[in-house]
């Protein structure tokens, strides 16, 4: 039954799915063919930056899938609305999905034919296939934002749409983005520049391609934290405490019970009985100890638990998601600065001219913008 349920759900991820096996094939293939040249370099950094950026697009659908759960009690299911919607109903909810099936049979055949035949021709029909499905998805899932956000009132789930939908928007776009002439450019430009230009305008494309993923891994992973704590009840596991709590005390008046007993029975009793008393005593003290270190260890468990789901509990704030993800987008890019100025000067020396144009764009212009605007937030945090 469960493993029915996951594969209802990965239907939902299916179009992604296979191009995240095909890429782990070609990287496999690349990598048993490795040879020092750029070209195929280039084909190993396309195909782990494009499964990264799959993952990153799985990721946003599990996660706007949760958003729906939230907003009308469901999870996105394309199985379960087939088999309660009747024939209108799902024409108008899945427009597109009738040719479902066909997209996939194309992907599984042109798959099939790379795996089979080893052409790059056929991956790079398939790249192309997703690309395209991948632009239609942004065109409809931004429309979809806007129209919404139009017809929307304030308080209500249009403030969540945001940060959901925004991860998903730029996973797709840098899947675009992720191919072996862009990828080919930024590593042959870092490694022989061609000049001083082409060596920063690869840097630049580098810095924003890696923020533009950490932000999407970032919102995701904090989305996904709170929704699994938003499922937690702190009252549930402060029962758990007061239940840890209770054992507790029960182990004390257990000792207390036995030691009485020890007491009365030991002062009549002769030398083999008072053994047996003295032999069960000391059983009962290490059964006990045994016993209090479990259920110290349960205490410290349940009351972490309730303190970060108390803390996480408002993870879900649409103001606190917003000014964590900023607070996040601008720490991840004065880091990235920092460890580009220090690369380029051990590797190129001060003197440089990409070396100084980039320290002097981090340090005077850009890191005491970012710091700047970090000091305002945590201000407003405060109050």
């Amino acid at each position: 039954m469960r493993l029915l349920k996951i594969l209802k759900a990965s239907i939902l991820y299916i179009l992604l799915i296979v191009p995240l096996i095909l890429q782990f094939v070609s990287l496999f293939r690349n990598i048993a063919a490795m040879t020092d040249d750029l070209d195929c370099m280039t084909r190993i950094w396309t195909d782990l930056l494009f499964i990264t950026v799959l993952i990153g697009a799985i990721s946003s659908m599990f996660v706007l899938s949760k958003f729906s759960k939230l907003a009308t009690g469901r999870a996105l299911n394309i199985m379960d609305d087939i088999g309660e919607l009747d024939s209108s109903d799902i024409s108008v909810s899945y427009n597109g999905f009738y040719i479902t099936p066909l997209l996939f049979g194309i992907q599984a055949l042109l798959l099939t034919l790379y795996v089979k035949t080893g052409m790059e021709i056929f991956l790079v029909c398939l790249k192309v296939f997703v690309l395209l499905y991948g632009l239609n998805v942004i065109v409809r899932i931004l429309a979809m934002y806007l129209q919404y956000r139009q017809k929307s009132v304030p308080g209500t789930l249009s403030e969540f749409l945001e940060p959901v939908v925004l991860p998903t928007i730029i996973c797709l776009l840098l899947l675009f983005s992720t191919n072996t002439k862009t990828v080919g450019f930024v590593y042959r430009n870092t490694q022989f520049p061609e000049s001083t230009f082409s060596l920063i305008l690869a840097l630049i494309l580098l810095l924003l391609y890696l923020l533009a993923v950490l932000f999407c891994y970032f919102v995701n992973t904090y989305l996904i934290t709170a929704f699994i704590f938003l499922k937690k009840d702190p009252d549930m596991l402060q029962a758990n405490i007061n239940g840890v709590e209770k054992k507790q005390r029960n182990r004390e008046q257990f000792l207390r019970q036995i030691a009485q007993t020890v007491d009365k029975e030991g002062a009549q009793a002769g030398i083999i009985r008072f053994c047996l008393l003295a032999a069960g005593f000391l059983g009962s003290q290490v059964k006990a100890y045994a016993q209090e270190l479990c259920y110290a260890l349960q205490y410290l468990w349940w009351l972490a638990l309730m303190r970060i789901t108390i803390r996480f509990h408002g993870l879900l704030d649409p103001e606190r998601i917003r000014t964590n993800s900023i607070r996040f987008c601008e720490v991840a890019a004065v880091l990235e600065l920092l460890i580009l100025d220090m690369a380029l000067f051990v590797y190129l020396g001060s003197d440089d001219p990409c070396s100084r144009f980039f320290e002097l764009l981090s340090t005077v212009i850009i890191i005491p913008i970012l710091l700047s605007s970090l000091g305002e937030l945590k201000s407003k945090s405060k109050k």
